[in-house]
């Protein structure tokens, strides 16, 4: 991902319905634009460097949110770049 290809922060607020997880935040989403692949999310996600001593050198990502279905990413990452563009729009009309 190049750096130009970010265009928004995200970040999912539970509300009062939520009941549990009611005023909670789940940050890090990250909206990125890119002329190949279109708009797209990268979720949360963290990078565990691996020591030089091991066999595996490479770096691992460990993902903070983790769908028990693949389909729940596909429909998570739909929603927030459906908030994200009627938010666009928006404010193109207040403009």
């Amino acid at each position: 991902m190049k750096k130009g290809n970010r265009i928004a922060k995200a970040a999912i607020e539970f509300e009062a319905s939520d009941s549990f997880m009611a005023g909670f935040h789940l940050v890090g989403f990250t909206i990125c634009d890119d002329p190949e692949k279109g708009m797209f999310v990268l979720f949360p996600a963290s990078i565990v460097k691996r020591e030089k001593g091991s066999l595996d050198l490479k770096d691992k990502t460990f993902f903070f949110l983790r769908p028990s279905n693949e389909n729940q990413l596909a429909e998570l990452e739909t929603k927030i770049l459906d908030v994200y563009d009627d938010m666009v729009k928006v404010n193109r009309i207040k403009v």
